[in-house]
């Protein structure tokens, strides 16, 4: 009775220990070594991990997944918040050459997937990944070094854009997936176009309607920080338990959230303690979630 006590006791504080190591861990690694905190979050969640021997469980499925898509959408909000559409307008420069890259880069990954025997369909969804540029890891390390100027906003710009093409892309993919499976037409449609369309206009709703209640109730500086993560939140929790695209709807709300002229100061941006706190258990979270022999395969894909 008594292992089985104790095993239930390490269980219930095993992410709140790994939370609390991996923080100290980068916070260690940024002061000596000048290393980005993301960095230190990803290799202790990754050592950690039950594959390698760790105390932490496949994180798949368990209620810590949900938090981690909360911490993601807080951080695609910050991103689409940042994105200033009269500059895509004023310089389609930066679309082409988002355009350029992740075809590019589209092209290469599966081309490459196929030369090693990827099915058709894995290797199609694994070029339209890495299409994507990672915005948690540029959001974070520029506002570590509190990066700003032209070169900053567009490599936001071009990271939203990357984001976006591979979001279609990839849902794409899945409604040819599902049409060769032996689907309806109506399923592939559903799994791309409806999935897309339903995302971007309930993100696209959140931004209208929390700007207007923070309008109603004045003092927005003081109350826009917790609104628009409470509103994050609750988007991602609702497209999540409807199976919409929770990436693309926190994009949409931010992307709406700016031009309707809701203002976020430096400081709330960054989501504040709750922010760091998150991006802590998304980087956790995502290493510990991976295999050895699984990265392995991958190392040696990317290094070809």
């Amino acid at each position: 009775m008594i292992p089985e006590t104790l095993l239930s006791l390490l269980t219930s504080v095993a992410w709140p220990a790994a939370i609390a190591i991996a923080w100290t861990i980068g916070e260690i690694a940024y002061r000596l070594l000048s290393l980005p905190r993301i960095s230190s979050y990803g290799v202790a969640g990754f050592v950690m991990a039950a594959s390698q021997g760790g105390f932490l469980a496949n994180p798949s499925g368990q209620p810590v997944a949900l938090l981690a898509h909360f911490a993601f959408g807080l951080i695609l909000f910050e991103l689409g918040y940042r994105i200033n559409l009269r500059w895509l307008r004023v310089n389609p420069w930066l679309t082409i050459t988002s355009l350029i890259e992740a075809s590019g880069t589209f092209a290469a990954v599966f081309v490459l997937a196929q030369a090693f025997a990827l099915p058709t369909v894995p290797s199609l969804l694994l070029a339209a990944l890495a299409m994507a540029t990672s915005p948690a890891a540029v959001l974070r390390v520029a506002n570590e070094l509190q990066s700003s100027g032209q070169v900053t906003e567009r490599l936001f710009h071009l990271t939203a854009c990357n984001c976006v093409l591979s979001l279609f892309i990839f849902k794409a993919v899945v409604g040819y997936w599902v049409l060769a499976s032996a689907g309806t037409a109506s399923e592939a449609v559903w799994n791309s176009l409806v999935v897309i369309g339903v995302s971007v206009a309930i993100g696209a709703a959140f931004g209208v309607a929390v700007p207007a209640l923070l309008r109603q109730l004045g003092n927005i500086d003081r109350n826009a920080t917790v609104a628009f993560a409470t509103a994050a939140l609750l988007l991602t929790a609702v497209t999540h338990a409807f199976r919409f695209s929770p990436l693309l709807a926190a994009l949409a709300f931010g992307l709406v959230a700016r031009h309707r002229r809701a203002i976020l100061s430096q400081a709330q941006r960054n989501f504040g303690t709750l922010g760091d706190l998150l991006t802590v258990l998304l980087f956790v979270f995502v290493a510990a979630s991976l295999d050895w022999h699984q990265l392995g395969k991958g190392i040696t894909l990317a290094l070809a």
